[in-house]
């Protein structure tokens, strides 16, 4: 099959799709998580879309669900909790910047485009 060089031109560029991420920092480096499940799982568990490896960190400790372009994380009834911002939370509407903590583990929330992400 040929494809016509002209017809590639007159298709619509595609739009960026804005998103969010979660970046881990770890002592030698830094992780991008980004968010483009409707959900993301946190734990202990190899299921998990992150997996945080800490006996602190329970197998699904924490979700993070995409409503529509607003992010909103859940606690999953862990042993240790979720803390948002230093407030120990069930649930809470996510915005940019916040830092979680899950087990041991500090993890920032950014929207992508909103400023930019420097490991």
């Amino acid at each position: 099959m040929k494809v016509n060089p002209e017809a590639r031109t007159k298709e619509e560029p595609r739009q960026a799709r804005a998103g969010a991420c979660l970046v881990h920092y770890r002592a030698s480096h830094t992780v991008l998580h980004i968010l483009e499940r409707q959900n993301f799982f946190i734990g202990r568990s190899p299921r998990c879309n992150m997996v945080l490896s800490s006996g602190k960190v329970s197998r699904q400790h924490a979700i993070i669900r995409n409503q529509g372009g607003s992010y909103e994380i859940f606690d999953c009834a862990s042993t240790n909790g979720v803390v948002v911002n230093g407030e120990r939370i069930r649930t809470r509407v996510l915005s940019d910047g916040d830092r979680i903590v899950v087990g041991p583990r500090e993890i920032e929330f950014r929207i992508l485009g909103a400023q930019e992400v420097k490991p």
